[in-house]
C-alpha cells in the first residue's frame, strides 16, 4: 500500500470577491465554501522543497446577473492541483536526466513524500507540451530563415508499428518531427519558404527538393573507403579515389587557413569542376568505377555547393549529432511510444536540445515559462 502524503500547508490564502466577474455588480452573496490545494516544488538557490498552498474562498452568486463564480486567483478544477515547479521537475528528470516516469514517481515519494497517481504524472507531459508548443513552432520558423539547414532521419518503433523521426538543425537550433513513413513528399511543402542550402546525406528522397543542396562528403568518403577495401586491386577505382582525396585535401587546407569563405575558394572551385568533368567523361570498364562515375554525374555540383557560399559546412555532422539526443531515449523506449506520446516528447526534446545549442539551462528555461521571464528566452529571430 502506498503511504499517504502529509500535506501540511506552507501557506494559506483566503480570497474574497468584491464584485461580479461577469457584470461587475457589487451585490454578491456567498454560497458554499471552496478549498483548493496547490502542491508544488519551490526552487531556492542550491535546493528545492515541497511547497503546499491552501486557497480558501467561497462560491459567489451575483444578484444582478445571476452568475455563479469563484474569485480570480483561486485555482480552477479539481480540489488538488499541481504547480508548474512540480511539473517541470518531473519532466526535467525524464527529458534531460533520462529517467522514465515510473522512476520519477518513485523519487517524488522517496524525496518529497508525495504520492501522485501515475496517470496524473503522465498528464504532466501534455500540460508542458502545450506551454512549449509556441516555442517549438518558433524554432522551425527560425530554421527556415537560416542560411543553411541540416536534415536527417532515423527509424523508431512504436506500439505495433514503426515510424521515422526527422531532425532539422542549424548551429543554434534543433527541431524534431515524427512521420509514419520515410516518404519524403512532405518536405517540399514544409520547406517551401526555405531559401538557404540544405545539407543532407544521399537519401534519394531529398533529390527532388528545389532548394540549393550540399551533399555530405563524409558520407561519400565512408562509402568510397568501404568499397576500396572490397576492390583494393581495381586500378580505375583507385584512381578515382586518389583524385577525390587529393582534391578534398586541398579544400580542407583552404578551410583550415581561411574558414568557410567563398572568396577563398576560387582555385578549389576550378579544381572541383575539372575533377567532376574528368570523372564523368572517362570510360571505365570497372563496375565499381562506373558506379561512382554515375554517382558523380548525378549529384555533380551538389557535392561542392559550399564552395560557392559563405559559412556552409561540407558535412552533415550537425544533424547526426542532433539526432543522438533522440537515439539515447530510443534505446530504452523503442516499442513503448504511441504516436501521441512521441509527438509530445519531440516537442519537449526540440526545446531542450535548442537550449543546449544556445547555452541556456533547460531547467531554468522550463521554470521561467510560468512567469514569462525574459531572462531565459531563446534567441529565435
Amino acid at each position: 500500500m502506498p503511504r499517504r502524503s502529509r500535506l501540511k500547508p506552507n501557506k494559506v490564502l483566503q480570497i474574497e470577491a468584491k464584485k461580479c466577474v461577469s457584470c461587475g455588480g457589487k451585490k454578491i452573496s456567498q454560497l458554499r465554501p471552496v478549498k483548493r490545494t496547490l502542491i508544488d516544488l519551490k526552487f531556492f538557490n542550491g535546493g528545492v522543497k515541497k511547497w503546499v498552498t491552501d486557497y480558501l474562498s467561497w462560491t459567489y452568486k451575483c444578484a444582478k446577473c445571476g452568475t455563479l463564480f469563484t474569485p480570480e486567483g483561486v485555482p480552477e478544477g479539481r480540489t488538488t492541483k499541481y504547480g508548474h515547479g512540480l511539473v517541470t521537475w518531473c519532466i526535467y528528470n525524464s527529458l534531460v536526466c533520462g529517467q522514465n516516469l515510473f522512476r520519477v514517481r518513485r523519487a517524488l515519494t522517496d524525496v518529497f513524500d508525495l504520492d501522485i497517481p501515475q496517470p496524473t504524472i503522465f498528464r504532466f507531459k501534455s500540460s508542458l507540451r502545450e506551454k512549449l508548443q509556441p516555442t517549438y513552432d518558433r524554432i522551425f520558423a527560425h530554421l527556415l530563415r537560416g542560411s543553411h539547414l541540416h536534415i536527417d532521419e532515423t527509424e523508431v518503433k512504436l506500439r505495433g508499428c514503426k515510424g521515422y523521426v526527422w531532425v532539422f538543425a542549424s548551429m543554434d537550433a534543433v527541431y524534431f518531427e515524427y512521420r509514419d513513413s520515410r516518404k519524403a513528399q512532405f518536405l517540399g511543402p514544409l520547406l517551401a519558404e526555405f531559401q538557404g542550402v540544405l545539407i543532407s546525406d544521399f537519401f534519394t528522397g531529398y533529390d527532388s527538393l528545389k532548394c540549393l543542396q550540399q551533399k555530405c562528403l563524409i558520407h561519400l568518403i565512408r562509402d568510397m573507403n568501404e568499397d576500396l577495401l572490397s576492390n583494393s586491386f581495381d586500378k580505375e577505382y583507385k584512381e578515382v579515389v586518389q583524385s577525390f582525396a587529393h582534391l578534398l585535401q586541398q579544400i580542407v587546407e583552404t578551410v583550415d587557413k581561411y574558414g568557410l569563405k567563398r572568396r577563398h575558394f576560387r582555385k578549389d572551385r576550378n579544381d572541383a569542376a575539372r575533377f567532376l568533368e574528368s570523372v564523368v567523361r572517362a570510360r571505365y570498364s570497372s563496375p565499381i568505377a562506373t558506379k561512382y562515375q554515375e554517382r558523380m554525374g548525378k549529384y555533380g555540383s551538389r557535392l561542392f555547393t559550399f564552395l560557392n557560399c559563405d559559412g556552409v559546412p561540407w558535412n552533415n555532422n550537425n544533424a547526426e549529432h542532433a539526432i543522438k539526443g533522440f537515439a539515447r531515449v530510443r534505446r530504452f523506449a523503442d516499442g513503448r511510444f504511441t504516436e501521441d506520446s512521441i509527438r509530445e516528447y519531440l516537442v519537449m526534446l526540440s526545446v531542450a536540445e535548442t537550449c543546449g545549442y544556445q547555452n541556456v539551462e533547460v531547467l531554468e528555461f522550463l521554470l521561467a515559462l510560468a512567469n514569462n521571464s525574459s531572462a531565459f528566452r531563446l534567441s529565435l529571430q
